[in-house]
């Protein structure tokens, strides 16, 4: 939990203060986005090999440099405005080290769900929720007090360090488990690359890509075309995000109590759909500002449940799955807003919240139809497990 929370502070901080940020440095929208996407990449090429390096290493590591990175950069930040030669560097450090802190979060989290055979991963992504929501509050009481973000960044740089060591002395759960066995074939490895695999990570993608669309658009659709103003469109912003961290705990005990979390990705997906419908056709400020909260209520227990399903699918590659879903996830999130100024610009926007319902509508149908292939993936019969029946694993 403490490294979900760890990245849910850095993430809030950091957007609550870009702007502030790219003010003290010097740099224009255009310049802005040049490092932005130095991040981007950066943070691509650090979770592939994170994923990989956790698997065979183990997670510790991996935790522990995405944090010490994370102090590491916020404390460059601090330093001032950057000549060009350190600017593009610290972005890019910045964007490594949060792909590293993610990715060991939820192969940490997929490893204790593994070892206490509890579906934790909704509850922990609340931790995420909720620091995110702390850190971008702190920001804005820091602002209040007339503080910029150079004392916020101080304190950011300190939570991290004092994380980096708790990483060190924490004790983790064990990484190496056995794969699910195959129903063909009684113990046979379970590559991260099979069909479960591969589309619970199209769904997670198409997910991610879909809230790119909701997170960068959904704001100027309330404003401009709902008529909400700016006051009404960061209501929305609020309500979506506040009721996502509400949907996540209210989710948890459900899971725990045994809940198929197929059957709540494919009912919250499709409801997450008609969510955002209800945005896109309604015909006042009110009703699309409940299909804010209703959508946002909807889609927050869809990615954990994703990331928990491909952990326990992918086995003893679970780092590499993960980190194949979170770069995928990183490349949808920032292409999400491009794809869409597009069709804003060709259709209008009302056309760019089509587009956010035929993505979570593709979850929903993608997940329906292979619910039982990734169920006996993430669900294998132990009778089938040769580590749990012997007369298996030798000849009759």
């Amino acid at each position: 939990m403490l490294l979900f929370g760890a990245l849910g502070w850095q993430v809030g901080v950091w957007a609550a203060s870009l702007p502030s940020l790219a003010r003290e440095q010097g740099l224009d929208p255009g310049a802005l986005g040049g490092r932005l996407a130095a991040l981007a990449a950066a943070s691509v090429l650090g979770v592939l090999a994170a994923g990989r390096i956790a698997d065979r290493r183990g997670r510790r590591g991996v935790a522990a440099c995405g944090t010490a990175l994370l102090a590491l950069s916020y404390a460059l930040f601090l330093l001032g405005p950057l000549p060009l030669a350190f600017s593009f560097p610290a972005f890019a450090c910045y964007g490594v080290a949060t792909g590293l802190v993610d990715i060991a979060a939820n192969a940490v989290g997929s490893d204790l769900e593994a070892a206490t055979g509890r579906k934790l991963m909704v509850g922990l992504h609340a931790g995420f929720s909720g620091g995110a929501a702390v850190g971008a509050a702190c920001a804005v009481l820091f602002g209040l007090a007339g503080y910029g973000h150079h004392q916020l960044f101080a304190l950011t740089v300190v939570l991290m360090l004092a994380a980096c060591g708790f990483v060190l002395v924490a004790r983790f759960p064990p990484h190496l488990r056995t794969p699910p066995a195959d129903a063909a074939g009684a113990g046979r490895r379970v590559s991260w690359r099979g069909p479960a695999v591969l589309l619970i990570i199209v769904v997670g993608t198409v997910c991610f890509f879909g809230d790119g669309v909701m997170q960068s658009f959904a704001p100027l659709y309330l404003n401009q075309t709902a008529g909400a103003g700016v006051v009404g469109a960061a209501a929305g912003v609020a309500l979506f995000h506040s009721a996502s961290l509400c949907g996540r705990v209210a989710a948890t005990p459900m899971l725990l109590r045994g809940g198929n979390e197929v059957a709540v990705l494919v009912v919250c997906a499709t409801a997450a759909t008609l969510s955002v419908g209800l945005v896109a056709i309604g015909s006042s400020v009110w009703l699309a500002l409940i299909g804010m909260a209703l959508a946002g209520l909807m889609l927050s227990p869809v990615i954990p449940i994703a990331y928990s399903l491909l952990g326990r699918t992918a086995g003893n590659s679970a780092g590499a799955a993960l980190s194949v879903l979170t770069a995928c996830s990183y490349g949808a999130f920032t292409a999400a807003p491009a794809i869409s100024g597009v069709v804003a610009e060709t259709v209008g926007l009302r056309a760019v919240l089509v587009l956010a319902i035929a993505c979570y509508g593709c979850c929903a149908v993608i997940t329906f139809f292979a619910r039982r292939r990734i169920s006996a993936r993430a669900h294998p019969d132990p009778n089938l497990d040769p580590s749990s029946n012997p007369s298996l694993s030798r000849p009759a």
